[in-house]
This record gives C-alpha cells, sequence and structure tokens, in this order.
C-alpha cells in the first residue's frame, strides 16, 4: 500500500495547486475575458511550456531519473552527488543557450506556430512581445524538473508536488495586486509567470540542501567526462525525438487554432486546464511515484515488484478515469459555467469550451494512461519503443484532424488529441504484453465489468440530474454560489453512486493490494518445479555442482563473500538469533535503510527476500530472506522456503555476486526442522548453480554440530575451514 499511499500525498498536493490553478484560471477569465490579448498570452505561454516538456519533465527526466537510480543502486551515494552536478551544470548551460536563443528568435517562432495572427499585426506583435518576456521561464523550470527527479528518487514527493502551487499564487497575486494598476493589465500575467518560476526553484533547491544533495557548478567539459552523464545523453536523443513528437502535434493543433473562430485558442486552453485535474491527480501523481519504484524494481531484478506495480497503477487508471470521463461529458457545461462564467466570459464562451471539454473528455483515459504505462518502458532504459508509439500517434493524431476539425471546429482539435493519446497507450500496453514485460494479475475481467456497470449507474444519475433542470447551466441566473452549491451536490451524488454500486458488486478497496498479497503464495512464482522439490533430491546433484556448494561453519558475520543471507522477519527488524547477530555487527545504519525500504516498499512476505548494503560487516551487501513459520509441513512450507533461496539466487544473478553465503533460513524461531530446512536449500542452490549462476560459489554457514552433520550427509562431503572465508 506504499505505492498508494505515496500517490495520495502526491494527489492531495497536486489537487491543491489544481485548485488554486482554477482560482487562477477563473481570476483570468473574469479579468480578461475572451480577447486577442488572451489569445496571445496563451500562445506565447504555450512556447516555454512545450520546451519545459522537452528540457525538463520530458526528455530529460526520462533519461536522468532511471539513470540516476542505476548509479545509486550500484555505486553508493557519493558517487551519485558527483552525477547530480555534472547533469545540472550541462543542463543549466543547455537551457540558458536556449533561452536566450528564444528572445533573440521570438517574432519568428510566433510566425511559425500561429500564422493566423499574421492577419493582425497587434496581437502578433504582442505575442512576440510577450514570448520575449517569458521565455527565460524555461530555465527555472528545467531546473525545477532536475530537482523533482533527485527529490523523488530519494523519495521526498511532497516539494516537488506542492511547487506549482507557487506559481498559481504569482499569478493571483499579479491579477489582483498589479493588473489594475497596468496599463496593458496583460503583462501583468507574463510578470507572475518569472516570479512563480523564481519561487518554484528557490523552494526545491532549498530541499535538496536540507538533503546534502545540493548541485555545485562544474564545467560541462568535466562534467561530459563523466560515463554516467554520457549514457544519460545517449538516452536523451531518441527521449527527445519521442517527446517532440507531442508538441510538435499541440503546435500544429495552435496553429490550425489560431486560423479558426476567434478567441478558439483561450477556450481550447480552459477545456485542458479543466482536464489537467483528472490527469494530473491520478495520472501525473501515479506516474510520479511509480517511475522512480518501476526503476529501483528493475534495477535490483525484482520482476515480479515490477509487475504488481505496473497492475496496481492500471487498475487504479481504470478505477478513476472511466467515471472521470463520464462525468465530464455529462457535466462539461456545468464545469464551464460554475468555473469561467463572468462578465467578461459570457455564455457563448461557455458553450464553446464545454464542447473541448467533451472532445478531451471521450479519450481521458487514454491521457490517463500514457502517464502509467510509459514509465514502464522508462524504468527499463528503453525510450525508443515510446518513441515509435509517440510518432506513430502524432501521424493519427492529424489523420483525424483531417476528419473532426471540419466537423467539430476547435472541439475537433481536442477530440483528436484524446484519441490520439489513446491509440499511444494502446500500442504501448500491446508491446508490454507481447514482450512479457507485463502479465495482468488475475481478476482483471471482473474488475473491468464491474467499473463500466457503475459508470453507467453515474452517468445515469446525472443525466437524471441535467434533465431536472429548466435550463441549461450558461443560461442560468442563479448566483455563483448556488451553481457552485448544485454542482458540488452533482459530484457528491455521482461519487456516492459510483462507488455504492461497486460495494454492492462485490468490490473492497483491498482487492488494490492483491499485488502484494500475491507475494504471499509461492506456488505461483516464477519456479514451478520449487513446488515440487521430490522430483530433484539432492542426491542427483552432480559433482561438478557439489564442487561449488560449500559447508562452514562460523558465525556468518565474520565472512568475508560478496554477499550473505539472512534469516529475516517480514519487517526487516531485526529480532534474535543470526538476525539480531547481522543487525548488532552492521551498526545502526542497517537499521535504517531496511527501516526506509519497508516504509516505501511495504513488508516482505514470506518466500521474499530484498537487498541492503552491508554496512559494517566484512562482506558488501546483506540479502534479507523470509522464510515461513512451520505449521506441521501442510500449509505449503517447503515452496515457501525454496521460494526464499530462489529469491536470494534471483538478486545475487542480477547483482554479479560470486561468493553467496547462507545462513539457515527459518530454522531458529520460525520453528522450522532443520533438516527438512536443508534439503529444499540445497536443491535450489543445485538447479540456480547448474542454470543461472554458473559462477557462482555458495557458503551454507551453520552454527551447530547437528545441522554441520545434516548439510554433510546431503552434499557428501565434510564440512570446510571456516578461515577460508574469513
Amino acid at each position: 500500500m506504499s505505492l498508494l499511499r505515496s500517490a495520495a500525498t502526491v494527489s492531495a498536493l497536486t489537487l491543491l495547486s489544481r485548485v488554486t490553478g482554477l482560482i487562477r484560471d477563473m481570476l483570468i477569465a473574469r479579468y480578461f475575458g475572451v480577447s486577442g490579448a488572451t489569445d496571445a498570452f496563451y500562445v506565447a505561454f504555450r512556447i516555454p511550456n512545450l520546451l519545459r516538456r522537452l528540457f525538463a519533465e520530458g526528455a530529460f527526466s526520462q533519461a536522468f531519473l532511471p539513470m540516476l537510480s542505476d548509479v545509486r543502486e550500484k555505486e553508493g551515494e557519493e558517487r551519485s552527488k558527483e552525477f547530480i552536478s555534472h547533469v545540472f551544470s550541462l543542463l543549466a548551460v543547455a537551457v540558458f543557450a536556449v533561452s536566450v536563443l528564444g528572445v533573440i528568435c521570438a517574432p519568428l517562432i510566433i510566425w511559425v506556430i500561429a500564422t493566423g495572427f499574421a492577419e493582425n499585426p497587434e496581437t502578433f506583435d504582442l505575442a512576440a512581445a510577450l514570448t520575449r518576456c517569458m521565455f527565460p521561464y524555461i530555465i527555472f523550470m528545467s531546473l525545477v524538473a532536475f530537482a523533482a527527479a533527485v527529490l523523488n528518487t530519494w523519495k521526498h514527493f511532497a516539494v516537488p508536488a506542492f511547487t506549482p502551487v507557487l506559481l498559481n499564487l504569482s499569478f493571483i497575486a499579479a491579477i489582483l495586486c498589479l493588473a489594475p494598476f497596468m496599463q496593458a493589465p496583460i503583462w501583468a500575467l507574463a510578470v507572475a509567470v518569472i516570479g512563480g518560476g523564481i519561487l518554484q526553484l528557490a523552494m526545491q533547491l532549498m530541499a535538496l540542501k536540507r538533503l546534502g544533495l545540493l548541485p555545485r557548478f562544474c564545467s560541462p567539459f568535466q562534467s561530459l567526462k563523466d560515463s554516467a552523464v554520457r549514457q544519460t545523453l545517449r538516452l536523451m536523443v531518441p527521449a527527445v525525438v519521442g517527446v517532440s513528437v507531442a508538441p510538435i502535434s499541440i503546435l500544429i493543433n495552435t496553429n490550425i487554432a489560431s486560423r479558426l473562430n476567434h478567441g478558439a485558442v483561450t477556450w481550447l486552453n480552459y477545456a485542458d486546464r479543466l482536464m489537467e485535474f483528472p490527469t494530473a491527480l491520478l495520472g501525473v501523481a501515479l506516474g510520479t511515484v511509480l517511475l522512480p519504484s518501476l526503476a529501483s524494481a528493475f534495477n535490483r531484478g525484482e520482476l515480479d515488484r515490477y509487475n504488481s506495480l505496473l497492475d496496481r497503477g492500471l487498475r487504479l487508471v481504470v478505477l478513476f478515469a472511466v467515471p472521470a470521463a463520464v462525468g465530464l461529458w455529462l457535466l462539461a457545461e456545468c464545469f464551464a459555467s460554475v468555473l469561467f462564467q463572468g462578465k467578461n466570459f459570457t455564455a457563448a464562451d461557455v458553450m464553446q469550451t464545454a464542447v473541448a471539454i467533451e472532445g478531451y473528455a471521450a479519450g481521458l483515459i487514454g491521457l490517463i494512461g500514457i502517464k502509467i504505462i510509459a514509465p514502464a518502458f522508462y524504468a527499463r532504459k528503453d525510450i525508443r519503443t515510446p518513441v515509435k508509439a509517440a510518432v506513430a500517434s502524432v501521424v493519427f493524431v492529424q489523420a483525424c484532424n483531417f476528419v473532426t476539425v471540419p466537423a467539430f471546429s476547435h472541439a475537433g482539435l481536442a477530440l483528436s488529441v484524446a484519441l490520439g493519446a489513446c491509440f499511444n497507450a494502446l500500442c504501448l500496453l500491446t508491446v508490454l504484453l507481447k514482450r512479457g514485460w507485463y502479465k495482468p494479475e488475475a481478476g482483471w475481467l471482473l474488475y473491468f465489468a464491474r467499473t463500466l456497470l457503475a459508470a453507467a449507474m453515474l452517468g445515469a444519475v446525472l443525466w437524471g440530474l441535467e434533465a431536472g433542470f429548466a435550463v441549461g447551466w450558461a443560461q442560468m441566473q442563479s448566483a455563483w454560489i448556488r451553481r457552485l452549491v448544485l454542482a458540488a451536490g452533482a459530484v457528491v451524488a455521482a461519487g456516492v453512486t459510483y462507488f455504492a454500486v461497486l460495494a454492492v458488486f462485490g468490490w473492497r478497496a483491498q482487492e488494490l493490494r492483491g499485488a502484494v498479497q500475491a507475494r504471499r503464495s509461492a506456488n505461483r512464482e516464477f519456479f514451478p518445479t520449487i513446488g515440487r522439490l521430490s522430483i530433484m533430491p539432492a542426491s542427483t546433484l552432480s559433482p561438478e555442482v557439489k564442487r561449488r556448494l560449500h559447508i562452514v561453519q562460523a558465525d556468518i558475520t565474520t565472512l568475508k563473500v560478496d554477499a550473505i543471507v539472512n534469516a529475516a522477519n517480514a519487517d526487516f527488524r531485526g529480532g534474535g538469533g543470526v538476525d539480531g547477530a547481522i543487525h548488532r555487527a552492521a551498526g545502526p545504519e542497517l537499521r535504517k535503510a531496511c527501516r526506509d525500504f519497508v516504509n516505501q516498499f511495504g513488508r516482505c512476505f514470506a518466500g521474499g527476500a530484498e537487498m541492503t548494503e552491508a554496512f559494517n560487516l566484512p562482506c558488501r551487501y546483506i540479502i534479507h530472506a523470509v522464510g515461513p513459520v512451520w505449521c506441521g509441513g501442510g500449509e505449503g512450507e517447503s515452496a515457501l522456503l525454496a521460494r526464499a533461496y530462489a529469491r536470494s539466487f534471483e538478486i545475487a544473478r542480477v547483482k554479479g555476486i560470486r561468493t553467496l553465503a547462507f545462513s539457515c533460513i527459518s530454522t531458529g524461531v520460525y520453528g522450522y526442522p532443520k533438516k527438512e530446512a536443508a534439503e529444499p536449500a540445497v536443491v535450489v542452490a543445485g538447479q540456480f548453480l547448474l542454470t543461472e549462476c554458473p559462477n557462482t560459489e555458495v557458503i551454507f554457514c551453520v552454527f551447530d554440530d547437528e545441522t554441520r552433520g545434516i548439510y554433510e550427509g546431503l552434499l557428501g562431503k565434510c564440512a570446510e575451514d571456516a578461515e577460508i572465508w574469513q
């Protein structure tokens, strides 16, 4: 449930950002209305925002975050700090150069992306001037995104999620306090953009300083000597192509909108802003949490965790995106009226914005889903596949425009974007399934059917409420507060109906934990032979395999090997016996590392294993394997124990461990008989040495004479001198 908790934190702060953003847009709509000046502002503001996606949330983050996670996992904290400084230096130089170029070429940029403005010189000149003023925003936001990627890697999600609030507050202050005193009030919005960028960057840098991660500026030439930086740049090349595709599509659509009805750019902007509510609250929030978690799981070789995280993310998309799409479709006019209608934003503007919202709503599940599915590829450092899907989706969007724009005008542009997002998400999901990178867990058909039924009932309730009004929302003469109360009541009624129907048909919130609970059942894991150990008894192991299986009688904390395997509990707390001894010898850093891991990923149930550094021990790593409690042998204990050993070997294989020492898992307070516990240990070790780990030496570290005799009998060899491994 840590994924849900982290996503909830980000969602709550993102909600605050979107609420303040809506207040900002409500003030802009009421103060500035729909005019050539607002069209000019939104076109000018779109340019640094699109470049932000390229240098910030887009290609840069897609390449940087997985590499940072990789460097941190494999090379430690100090190397990570060095890598952060090198990347920061290169990014700062690059965005500064782009900003200078943008200021110089502002008129040319406007001429390219909004050709319709050329027919109105006043609007064109204003758009060019605003672009010059706001282009440096790209510097601040790119560095903000850099800082956010670092903070997210360290699992500090709150500050990056909160900082957009500062931009919105800057807008609100400028509209209320600055615009009334300016000859051209639209310029107050440009001032707000730069001020908000400065505030966001300052807050992020303070957060990095508290964590001791504040980067230092160094020579770009020195930075380029860093092999991890060069790898990041290589990953960015296809990412730039992929991320550029969406901005190009948006720019094409902006150009088309500038040639349509006066105000089309502004109507689309308000519809897009409203759609950011569900896409940010779920898509962006989950994507933000998922990417570092997926990258960490993949880098550790934890493919079962990787699959579980992705499955839970997709279930959340279906659970919330489907009803949100239905609600936005039916309440489009309601939301546009309540949020934007005023003296300068007329009923006609409400209707035009509403039809654009309906166009976006048709593809909401794709708009949200892509933010969940794409990180599954980025975590694997596969950026080429999302690039190909993005290119295909742009072609698809522009093909749709030939049909939708003549039929629906500016709403057709929104519909094309929505359909393109669905096409993109479907392409990527198909690739994940074909490659076997994602295997849907059981229960999807029932889950989806219940969701559709509940969403249909939600739609029926909203349709009935809409039919009860004598006039449409845009024509209501009621006070704004009354319309707000009516809208809130409709949303609450829809939400209660949706979840009530789900509950009636058996849905429970605990289903979202299914991926975690599935780890309890070792019989459904990767190795089918593990549940049937009798088919490969220890006596059948080859002499070659047995030569790499060693027995030593010693204190496992004294062994100088690559990794030791601890007999851990589900919370990694450190208990008695060998577990307590390892924690005491490793020092307090191990307890903190274990606590941080459990807080982030949750408990590790029987049959699982995870890795930490060894800290004060002579070995490099500790693999914490959780065995089962002995219940007489009839509860699948042998399969769970074998799975714990197998999971330890999986981690060792991924990490390239050559010498691996096992304690006797589950034979302490868990009560597993020593002889019965030794058989699965030897069998699983033999299987892995034969197939997966041909260069690994395995040490069974025993503490007493009885256990030593059991292992000597199974392997037909005597225990070795412990000093060999000390």
